[in-house]
């Protein structure tokens, strides 16, 4: 199992679809997958930051 200490980052693989994309990523390191993960991270982040 990953440990990851950020924050951040757990928040964004809690959710099902992001770890969902994550592990695709994993699995498949491909340019498609990693600029999928990238977008839905950036969104993720984004809306983070608006909140706070």
């Amino acid at each position: 199992m990953l440990k990851i200490k950020n924050p951040l980052i757990q928040g964004f693989l809690k959710e099902e679809e992001n770890y969902s994309l994550f592990k695709k990523y994993q699995l498949e390191p491909t340019q498609k997958n990693e600029q999928k993960l990238d977008n839905k991270f950036k969104k993720y982040y984004l809306k983070i930051r608006a909140i706070s």
